[in-house]
């Protein structure tokens, strides 16, 4: 701990540079390097008020270690200066390093990231999100592994207009356990994801006008969002540090998401108070439940190339078990973090046969998205994503737009709304004649108010409207501009503090 008294002529108390020599006290011939790089080690923090700050040193192993403390004040400046160092088991690494085991992984409880890449990059499947993004969990250690729990729980009532419109209450829900460990340079990683959407949303999903995709009973699903499966993701991932911000990754997944699109709307911070699925869903990131799933990767500090191997076919109404798994489908996405605040993917992908009731149509998807993270006063936050999703069949291209935002004011209310455009094919609707396109637009605007501020999980209660336009054609089925509304109530764990 640096303690740092603010000089008297300036706005800044300086600079405290804390240097660690990679040799442990006493065993000068037993020196050790740090990823392939013998010490000294230099970790400096501009300190830029007064009072306490923290700052961590990583360590090649356990041990006593020299602490060799400097202090660079302006010129005529007193400041005095206190450090403290816990010894007993290695400290986790910096953002540039991989951590240590056993010790509390970061500030505050937030665990620290590898090779670079830090924890709150990380999102659904192997995808990337921004930096700044918070993390909604709860993380401890035990022994060497970091265990984190998440979970999102919405019970709502959904009220759709028009004459093919219907209401019902829901819950709609997943829960999240994740396990990571270092062993040597690399980090192995287990997840569970699981959800009782089949029982609480029903077999044949929830009222939602102008949806489409997957099947039940061997009809299509038409203005209803399908259910998730029991098991969104069984996975398992394997990084290696080849150098302090370099690190290749195998992902294995019985039930995951490919490197196809952005991270699924479930588990993006812009969507997640929103109730409804986007329309657009089977045009940008249906793939995120997939049966069986291989994907290899590289990161480069702020870049990351994939390359996925996996299942065409989607999920069938059999919500409760594990799917056949025919690896025929691949997929390439590249990502581009340009800031803390910033995370851009382009994909493609090949997906064999995705539709049960179309099996000879195999579809060729590309998407692009763009999500902005800013953390805002008194604990706020403002996460917003654009995303184009387009997929080519039978030789024509459907495309997709999508933009969505949720802004929380100081923890207390959340303002949420999504805009979208989607071009489908009459087919997909249930209205003839089948190749014809169709272009719908739906709003959904709402907001949501904390019930539970400064405790350990998040209550809130909300409600949200959605604004459907449609051609006039389709006013004989639909009426002229049907509106959805949702009231709810949303259960989960409050943001982890963020580390330094």
């Amino acid at each position: 701990m640096a303690s740092v008294r603010r000089c008297r002529r300036s706005g800044y108390a300086g600079i405290v540079a804390a240097m660690l020599l990679a040799t442990p006290v006493g065993s000068i011939a037993q020196q050790r390097p740090l990823l392939g790089r013998a010490g000294p080690y230099d970790v400096s923090l501009r300190v830029p008020a007064p009072g306490p700050s923290r700052v961590g040193v990583p360590r090649p192993g356990p041990g006593d270690y020299r602490l060799g403390l400097t202090a660079a004040p302006k010129e005529g400046c007193v400041m005095p200066v206190t450090f403290t160092l816990r010894v007993g088991g290695p400290s986790p690494g910096d953002a540039g390093m991989p951590m240590g085991h056993g010790a509390m992984e970061g500030m505050a409880g937030m665990p620290m990231g590898f090779a670079g890449i830090p924890a709150t990059r990380g999102a659904s499947g192997t995808a990337w999100q921004p930096d700044s993004t918070p993390t909604h969990a709860y993380h401890r250690m035990a022994g060497r592994w970091s265990l984190m729990q998440h979970y999102n729980l919405l019970v709502d009532y959904d009220r759709q207009g028009g004459p093919r419109g219907g209401e019902q209450l829901n819950s709609l829900n997943w829960w999240m356990g994740m396990a990571r460990r270092q062993i040597g340079r690399a980090e192995l990683m287990a997840r569970l994801m699981l959800s009782l959407d089949p029982a609480t949303a029903t077999p044949r999903g929830y009222p939602l006008l102008y949806q489409s995709g997957e099947s039940y009973g061997g009809h299509p699903l038409v203005d209803r969002q399908h259910p998730h499966d029991l098991l969104m993701e069984t996975a398992t991932r394997l990084r290696y540090a080849v150098r302090p911000d370099t690190a290749l990754s195998l992902y294995a997944a019985l039930s995951g998401e490919p490197a196809l699109g952005p991270p699924g709307f479930p588990h993006r911070l812009s969507a997640m108070d929103t109730p409804p699925a986007p329309i657009s869903h089977h045009w940008q990131d249906s793939t995120h439940i997939t049966f069986g799933v291989l994907t290899a990767g590289v990161a480069h500090r702020n870049v990351q190339v994939e390359g996925s191997a996996f299942t065409g076919r989607e999920p069938d109404e059999h919500r409760w078990n594990l799917d056949p798994i025919h690896i025929d489908s691949f997929a390439g996405r590249v990502t581009f973090n340009p800031g803390r605040d910033w995370s851009l993917q382009a994909s493609y992908g090949y997906l064999h046969s995705p539709e049960a009731l179309h099996p000879e149509e195999d579809v060729r998807r590309t998407t692009f998205s763009a999500m902005h993270n800013r953390p805002l006063a008194h604990g706020g936050n403002w996460a917003s994503t654009f995303v184009w999703g387009c997929n080519r069949q039978r030789g024509a291209n459907s495309d997709s737009l999508l933009l969505e935002s949720t802004m929380n004011l100081a923890r207390r209310s959340t303002l949420l709304g999504r805009l979208e455009w989607v071009n489908k094919l009459g087919e997909e609707l249930d209205v003839k004649p089948p190749e014809h396109k169709l272009g719908i637009t739906q709003l959904t605007l709402g907001g949501l108010h904390e019930l539970t501020p400064g405790r350990s999980y998040e209550t809130g209660v909300g409600a949200a409207i959605t604004f459907n336009w449609a051609p006039r054609e389709l006013d004989r089925l639909y009426g002229r501009s049907p509106v959805g509304f949702w009231l709810f109530l949303r259960i989960r764990p409050a943001p982890m503090r963020h580390g330094m």
